[in-house]
């Protein structure tokens, strides 16, 4: 027969373990929920909530397994300057993408995959198939290959 002194030790092992478990359950909640917004298109909605439980599953693992809120100061003051350090990063790097305009140099190559005389041989019908039949047969493009198959 259970004492009360085996009740008192099963109830401080269920409030021992509670919070642990439901941070566990949490975590893997958020990890479906990330998991399913990959199958969800919302454009940047799934960038945030990525970004949203990321954050969430940070904090919990810091405030209840690590129990930072309850270590020394010196604790406390290297998790913030890592953190003030971060978010100078990421807001120097944004200023800097949202600020640079892309142009191109006037030297550059346009971005073509197919070369100029693949568009002369998209008129004809025959010289398309030869030219086709000709990449077909290759492992790397040979212009000259596919130049003497349009000709003939």
């Amino acid at each position: 027969m259970a004492t009360a002194n085996d009740q008192k030790k099963t109830t401080a092992l269920f409030a021992a373990i509670k919070k642990p478990l439901l941070t566990w359950i949490a975590l893997l909640l958020l990890l479906l929920l990330s998991a399913l917004s990959n199958y969800w298109h919302l454009s940047f909605g799934n960038g945030l909530i990525n970004y949203t439980v990321a954050i969430t599953k940070t904090l919990l693992v810091a405030a209840i397994f690590m129990q930072v809120w309850r270590g020394p100061r010196v604790l406390r003051l290297v998790i913030g300057v890592g953190l003030y350090t971060l978010i100078l990063l990421l807001t120097l790097s944004l200023s800097d993408y949202f600020v640079r305009h892309t142009t191109h140099a006037p030297w550059r190559a346009p971005a073509l995959v197919a070369p100029l005389l693949m568009n002369e041989a998209a008129n004809a019908q025959n010289v398309a198939e030869r030219a086709f039949d000709a990449m077909m047969q290759m492992k790397k493009i040979d212009i000259a290959a596919i130049e003497a198959a349009c000709r003939g």
